[in-house]
């Protein structure tokens, strides 16, 4: 029978051996890419990068599926998030920010058409 004393012991085995890789391996992620477009997310702050941003601060020596792999892996260990922007007209933008980034302070850029009319 597994009573409540086995599950704390589980736990804290388990925490001990997160917490101990986290000793060896530091908070990398393992992922060339993804720690990189990490540490650009954690110097933008609140401003964040958008796709092209973030393909530029690779030298855009990465493909698409690449760049999306490696924010599909911050994100899904919470340590990004994305805010779409949709435009009125052509695709949206996605802005990305790191974990630490609370999404009320994130400076989240909606785009409209008077940026486009100074242009014509």
């Amino acid at each position: 029978r597994i009573d409540c004393n086995h599950l704390l012991a589980a736990e804290a085995a388990w925490q001990y051996c997160a917490q101990s890789a986290a000793a060896i391996f530091g908070t990398t992620t393992g992922d060339r890419v993804a720690d990189q477009i990490e540490e650009e997310l954690l110097d933008a702050g609140e401003i964040g990068r958008t796709l092209t941003e973030l393909h530029d601060c690779l030298k855009r020596n990465v493909s698409k599926q690449r760049l999306d792999t490696a924010l599909t892996l911050l994100s899904t260990h919470h340590r990004a998030w994305m805010h779409e922007t949709k435009a009125q007209r052509g695709r949206p933008t996605h802005h990305w920010y790191h974990a630490s980034v609370p999404a009320d302070m994130a400076k989240v850029f909606d785009r409209d058409d008077s940026c486009d009319e100074q242009w014509r």
